[in-house]
């Protein structure tokens, strides 16, 4: 907005942002199959009964940054070993992510989901969402776990930023510093509820598609 009208654009009324939406009710963890996927889930994947599941969603490439997820599972996996990392997506660079993860021994700690049709369904069986991600547009799978009433880590890039300032469930860190971001998960993963009936939605109002369109369809009247 400032590059294309300058610093004051807000006292412009011509000007506005509407904020992507997303259908929260899509990943509505409090139905009645909430605690179903939590347990069909951790079947799937072999995640120990009292393991704490923590996701990431993004294909295989640079701008996801897996390289700096697997530094992080290293660092907590020197002190503990109930976390499980999901990591659902596929890509160029999987391969590559499946060395690293093996030669540091990490072979328990992370599950390598691959393209799925059912990412509402895995983020309704999650504790913790991570997202370490170098670049990207505003990011729809941030949104989508704070709908699952996910608490978020994720590195500090603008489009998080954005959405950070408005929902308090998102918590920044750089994911370069793994013992930083480390410590983020062990302290949202501390406060956060196991159980997907146990959570509510985390999404602020102007990330749903209700919002979105209201607010776009005023743009015409």
């Amino acid at each position: 907005m400032r590059t294309f009208f300058g610093a004051d654009w807000r006292s412009d009324p011509r000007r506005r942002v509407i904020h992507d939406g997303i259908d929260a009710a899509a990943f509505d963890a409090t139905n009645d199959e909430g605690s179903y996927h939590v347990r069909t889930v951790r079947e799937e994947f072999a995640v120990p009964p009292h393991a704490r599941l923590v996701l990431h969603v993004g294909n295989f490439n640079p701008a996801k940054n897996h390289h700096a997820l697997v530094r992080v599972a290293t660092e907590l996996a020197s002190h503990r070993s109930d976390i499980v990392f999901l990591l659902i997506g596929d890509g160029p660079l999987r391969p590559e992510i499946e060395r690293e993860i093996a030669s540091r021994g990490l072979m328990s700690t992370f599950r390598l989901a691959g393209s799925r049709s059912d990412v509402a369904r895995l983020l309704q069986a999650g504790d913790l969402f991570v997202f370490p991600s170098r670049w990207e547009g505003l990011p729809g799978a941030v949104l989508e776990a704070l709908a699952a009433g996910l608490q978020v880590v994720a590195s500090p890039i603008a489009p998080v930023l954005e959405i950070a300032r408005l929902a308090p469930a998102v918590t920044t860190v750089d994911p370069e510093n793994p013992e930083a971001f480390a410590s983020a998960v062990e302290l949202a993963l501390g406060t956060s509820h196991v159980g997907a009936q146990a959570r509510r939605s985390r999404l602020p109002s102007m990330f749903t598609v209700e919002v979105s369109m209201e607010q776009l369809l005023e743009c015409y009247q």
